[in-house]
């Protein structure tokens, strides 16, 4: 890169976006380091990818690809989205909670720009944005950038992961490398940004080929990516200033003890917090409060005649309404009315990972909170033996029979779509007469978290565990452990 700035003409750099000067650190022996100051100098996430590529990619759709109608549809699916995101399976996935809209925002934050790009991706796998846009675009553009948009959120997730490849594997290296032309490849071709003169032609877009040998030198790049450094400032530097008086000669001084202030306060607080943990009594010894620790409880009751009836507003447990899933309850010998329907439980994954479950019809007075599981189910073919499934499902509850925790849920049924590179397709299980079909099962079948946000005809669409994001990007990842 130096014997090229050095070389080129200002005609030629001009093509890359670059300027021929005098660098002092070109002269600066850097070891082992062939590329002096370009290499020391490693691609920075938030800067090159964020607050570069990734918006300028969403710039190219808002603006010159979608219409003013266009626009008004995704600001208006973001604002349904809102509600639609309290599940504790979104948890693990990009910020995208823009209650009023993203299409005319400015001032975003890195993390943001994800979270759009997301967002973007999530709506455009409805089947009515098919109509909505594949109609309209020229030629496969909706295809195309769907597709691109997804190489993007699957590329950032390649470069956050705490392990790479081995250090003498050259393979893997060259096909993360040939991973990243073919993305730069896609965003050129699909993604045409007619409205600068300088096109792609951009340092932040070139600057991803630099990433491979800047991993292979430094590491991962989240280790020295400056998002962290600026996170902290805006937590813990930008509330001391603006609580000082903004004087220039007392500013230092006093955002300074403000800061010192907050440390300590913050530091007694946490010596606090771990002393109520250690000391905190156990309500049972069987355990079974702490499965529903938290919980809202309510209380159903079935006379004679079948009617339902229960003590607090039916909003926390809708599911008491259904009269279908009260005469399933009504079948099985082993309920005992009253019975009790909790709205938390929690439970720890084979991987020893603690994980609460909500289902609760106004969570914190706020809206309706129905976290979407995986549920073990075994399927059977004909001349087949069975095999273990798991099946997306929405929870509505949780019961406790013979001493054992059951779950309420609504199911997805067995046959899947897979509609794009992140998004799979479910139908929920619905009876003959389109009524919910309900199941009761036992809480050990539950296997995690899922996302999953609803589309048309009582079909749902969930997006693939974000750990699996950067395998769908390249297979440099195959042989190495998350």
């Amino acid at each position: 890169m130096i014997a090229t700035t050095e070389s080129s003409t200002a005609e030629e750099l001009a093509l890359i976006s670059m300027k021929k000067i005098d660098n002092a650190f070109f002269q600066l022996d850097f070891g082992a380091n062939p590329h002096g100051v370009y290499l020391a100098c490693a691609p920075d996430i938030m800067h090159t990818v964020e607050e570069g590529v990734i918006k300028h990619a969403i710039a190219v759709l808002v603006n010159e690809f979608l219409t003013n109608d266009q626009c008004t549809y995704l600001d208006d699916h973001a604002r349904s989205f809102y509600s639609i995101f309290r599940q504790s399976g979104k948890k693990e996935f990009p910020r995208c909670s823009f209650p009023n809209g993203f299409t005319n925002l400015s001032q975003l934050k890195a993390h943001e720009q994800v979270g759009i790009l997301f967002l973007i991706v999530l709506i455009l796998g409805l089947e009515e944005s098919k109509q909505k846009f594949h109609d309209k675009w020229p030629n496969d553009r909706y295809s195309n950038v769907l597709h691109t948009f997804e190489s993007l959120l699957c590329f950032h997730a390649s470069i956050n992961r705490d392990t790479f490849w081995h250090v003498a594997d050259d393979k893997s290296a060259e096909q993360f490398l040939t991973s990243i032309r073919l993305l730069i490849k896609k965003m050129v071709l699909y993604l045409p940004r007619a409205i600068s003169s300088s096109e792609w032609n951009v340092p932040k877009l070139h600057a991803l080929l630099h990433l491979v040998i800047s991993i292979i030198y430094w590491g991962a790049p989240k280790n020295y990516s400056t998002s962290t450094g600026e996170r902290l400032h805006s937590l813990i530097s930008k509330p001391a200033g603006h609580r000082s008086q903004k004087r220039q000669k007392t500013f230092n001084e006093q955002a300074g003890k403000r800061i010192v202030d907050s440390l300590v306060l913050n530091l007694v607080n946490h010596k606090f917090s771990m002393y109520d943990t250690h000391t905190k009594e156990k309500q049972t010894s069987n355990g079974i409060i702490g499965m529903f620790e938290g919980s809202s409880t309510c209380v159903l009751s079935v006379s004679d005649v079948g009617e339902a009836s229960y003590n607090i507003a039916k909003l926390i447990c809708p599911i008491m309404e259904s009269q279908s899933f009260i005469d399933n309850l009504r079948e099985r010998t082993e309920v005992e009315f009253p019975l009790a329907i909790f709205t938390e439980y929690n439970m720890t994954t084979t991987h020893g990972i603690p994980l609460k479950i909500r289902a609760n019809g106004t969570y914190q007075s706020a809206g309706e909170w129905y976290d979407w599981v995986l549920v073990k189910y075994e399927q059977s073919k004909k001349g087949q033996k069975s095999e273990t499934v798991n099946i997306p499902a929405k929870v509505y509850g949780f019961v406790l029979l013979n001493e054992k925790p059951f779950a309420i849920i609504h199911p997805c049924d067995y046959h899947h779509r897979k509609l794009s590179v992140l998004l799979v397709q479910w139908s929920l299980h619905m009876t003959k007469s389109n009524v919910p079909r309900f199941d009761l099962i036992s809480c050990d079948s539950i296997v995690s978290h899922c996302f999953i946000y609803p589309d048309t005809n009582n079909k749902v669409i969930q997006v693939i565990e974000k750990q699996e994001w950067s395998r769908c990007f390249t297979t440099a990842f195959d042989k190495v452990a998350e």
